[in-house]
């Protein structure tokens, strides 16, 4: 399963924005939009590249992004619980019961697990 399958099935890209700013996704999609659609020669249509299993550099690269786009979210919302004033349990609460950081995290360990993998 390729990278950007794992993020599309896991819908971390709809609603990412917080209430006060936006928290900026991994540039993963922008780098694997380019690189798919290059032009042809002569009709300018898109060639589409082969479907290749990502190395291992990608892979460690993607990781260190979303684990990246995790702890701001997590540190937004965080932020968010304390500029209104809630107790810090109920904050840590709300955290753990994070829709998106649970995708996350989801995500986070199915990288892993292909990092593993990779060494074998």
């Amino acid at each position: 399963m390729k990278i950007t399958e794992i993020i599309n099935a896991s819908g971390l890209w709809e609603g990412f924005f917080t209430e006060r700013r936006p928290v900026k996704p991994p540039r993963v999609q922008a780098k694997e939009n380019r690189e798919a659609c290059i032009a042809g020669p002569d009709t300018g249509a898109p060639m589409t590249q082969p479907d290749t299993a990502p190395s291992r550099q990608e892979l460690e690269s993607t990781y260190q992004e979303l684990s990246a786009y995790r702890n701001r979210l997590a540190a937004d919302v965080l932020a968010m619980g304390q500029k209104l004033k809630l107790p810090r349990r109920m904050v840590e609460q709300n955290i753990a019961q994070h829709e998106e950081l649970n995708r996350l995290d989801g995500v986070l360990r199915q990288l892993e697990a292909q990092i593993k993998t990779k060494d074998n």
